[in-house]
């Protein structure tokens, strides 16, 4: 009975202990979609910046990052601009300014964030965040 005892308090123990662990080590989902973002706006800008622009690495960027109903959005109304960016030209030096910060208003809303080379001005892309298909994506851009 003695070593029953035991082995249960081990088990608990070890539950514990993992448990703990893993509390510890993983990041918060905030951080796990700044990174996300991050990690597209750099991709992004610097395949766009380049003099001879790859249009098959930018759709397989953007279909990477974003969903497919805002990607079919963005195609339907031929825009003058990329919204993505929120600009018609792209700039590698954004990316030194390049800022990604969480909503206070809402948990799914970012901002992402550069300052202009040329005017010298802050611009800003507000992004609805969703999780599909256990990654987390650009769903819309407000």
């Amino acid at each position: 009975m003695k070593s029953n005892a035991l082995i249960i308090f081990f088990i608990i123990l070890t539950l514990f202990f993992n448990g703990f662990s893993q509390a510890q080590t993983s990041e918060p989902e905030h951080e796990l979609i700044k990174k996300r973002l991050k990690a597209f706006y750099v991709s992004y800008i610097s395949e766009s910046a380049k003099e001879i622009v790859n249009i098959k690495k930018i759709d397989a960027i953007k279909m990477k990052y974003i969903t497919e109903k805002l990607l079919k959005k963005i195609d339907k109304e031929e825009l003058d601009y990329d919204p993505i960016i929120n600009a018609q030209d792209c700039d590698v030096q954004w990316l030194k300014t390049l800022e990604i910060i969480k909503s206070s208003s809402t948990t799914q809303i970012y901002i992402v964030s550069y300052t202009d080379g040329y005017s010298k001005r802050k611009n800003s892309i507000k992004l609805f965040i969703t999780k599909e298909f256990g990654s987390f994506k650009i769903a819309n851009i407000l």
